[in-house]
């Protein structure tokens, strides 16, 4: 039949007539397609009406005599009128108000980790109105195909060990589809440097150096403060204070400092401690 509608009403509806019988009512929503006979895929059935106020139930059905209804032989077979043998079912039925915001698929900005480290992608989202399914695979895929689905929640929390893209499918309470695609880029961690908290430098040749190790040779900046908040050392990579500061031993105290190490990728990572100077 193609005269599928849909009809809201403040009650429900009770009769003693046969299921056959027509519900001589004009429903508010009605499929204008044709005939609906494809058994391989769904069909949508939309439309908009002005509520009176006080809509509780709604019936879904033809609301036709047959002499203003469609009909096709969608299959062979008479086990009911008409020659007809087939059923509609009916899934996922959703009423909102015409002005309701309706939000797309957003996986968020493209991110840089280190290698290890977890990243939380995604928005936030009413998760009882929308459906979500996160997948590696194709963002074009229908959610059957994504057989590697991740998630179904408007987040998600990934840990990758490499570059990876994520793809995000939405579906809104309008059964629209819209899609989105992240990509977590994945770098070397940046190591702590092994960084001594007090040095002498009164020497003897023990100690007598700012120094710390740089094993994966990153290049280094640090910066060092007294206690005033004046620079009193900057150097690069291997140039180390030896506690002077223009050329006059410096006194003795707690002093800050601000190690920044950058790796070949450009990330970058900032160290702060106090490092004790003793003669």
């Amino acid at each position: 039949a193609d005269r599928v509608g849909i009809w809201f009403s403040s009650d429900s509806i009770v009769t003693t007539t046969t299921a056959f019988d027509v519900i001589h009512v004009t429903p508010y929503v009605e499929h204008q397609g044709g005939p609906i006979c494809d058994p391989h895929k769904w069909i949508q059935v939309t439309g908009t009406f002005t509520a009176l106020g006080g809509e509780h139930h709604f019936i879904i059905g033809n609301f036709h005599e047959d002499s203003a209804t469609q009909l096709m032989q969608c299959s062979p077979g008479n086990s009911y009128p008409h020659g007809l043998s087939s059923h509609l079912l009916i899934d996922d039925v959703s009423v909102w108000p015409c002005d309701a915001p309706v939000y797309e698929a957003d996986a968020g900005r493209d991110q840089q980790v280190c290698y290890g480290e977890k990243v939380i992608l995604g928005q936030n989202l009413p998760d009882d109105e929308y459906r979500f399914l996160w997948s590696t695979t194709s963002h074009r895929l229908t959610p059957k195909d994504l057989w590697d689905t991740l998630a179904t929640t408007p987040y998600l929390s990934v840990k990758p060990e490499q570059t990876t893209t994520y793809y995000l499918w939405v579906r809104d309470f309008k059964m629209d589809v819209t899609y989105d695609s992240v990509t977590v880029f994945v770098e070397p961690c940046i190591t702590p440097p092994e960084i001594p908290n007090v040095f002498t430098p009164n020497g003897d040749g023990i100690n007598d150096l700012f120094v710390f190790n740089n094993h994966e040779l990153w290049e280094l900046e640090t910066c060092i403060r007294n206690r005033w908040g004046m620079v009193v050392f900057q150097g690069q990579n291997d140039n180390w204070w030896d506690g002077t500061i223009h050329g006059q031993p410096a006194a003795e105290g707690g002093y800050f400092y601000v190690v920044t190490a950058r790796n070949h990728f450009g990330r970058h990572k900032e160290f702060h401690g106090v490092v004790t100077l003793l003669r």
